[in-house]
């Protein structure tokens, strides 16, 4: 059954109204005033405050710590993985120096010089020393000399 909105307000209305009316009848009776904290309920809750607070303090410690420990990991992991791709170029580099193909070995070179940046210190000499065997080699095979012209 739908009622009328103007009969809900008016209903409404009378309930606020008969209350305030009515009110309470606790005049006589003083206000409850709440039991003062004696001071050992004081210092115990002081000390389960600072006693959680430690807990919490040492678990966010511990998961930072685990946090660390992971990206450490994970910076050691992608370092030894850029070395391994650095020594197989470099492999792939010196091996197609002794089969004379430049263009591979030149090839090879250019990127490990594209990754020289995120090598250890060691490699910037060994990149180096790429450098000059390449050029040398390129040099080596400028200076043969041709092969005489077969006879006529």
């Amino acid at each position: 059954m739908k009622l009328c909105p103007t009969f809900n307000l008016f209903a409404a209305t009378a309930l606020v109204s008969a209350s305030v009316l009515i009110g309470c009848d606790n005049a006589d009776q003083p206000a409850a005033t709440p039991a003062a904290p004696t001071m050992g309920a004081t210092n115990d809750a002081a000390k389960n405050a600072a006693a959680d607070m430690k807990a919490t303090a040492e678990s966010t410690n511990a998961q930072v710590m685990d946090a660390a420990t992971t990206g450490q990991a994970a910076v050691t992991d992608a370092g030894n993985a850029m070395v391994d791709q650095a020594k197989k170029l470099y492999d792939q580099a010196t091996a197609a120096i002794g089969q004379m193909k430049m263009d591979d070995a030149q090839k090879y070179f250019d990127q490990l010089k594209g990754m020289r940046d995120k090598l250890p210190a060691d490699w910037q000499t060994k990149i180096d020393e790429l450098g000059k065997m390449i050029t040398d080699a390129k040099a080596k095979m400028g200076a043969t000399p041709a092969m005489p012209a077969m006879p006529k």
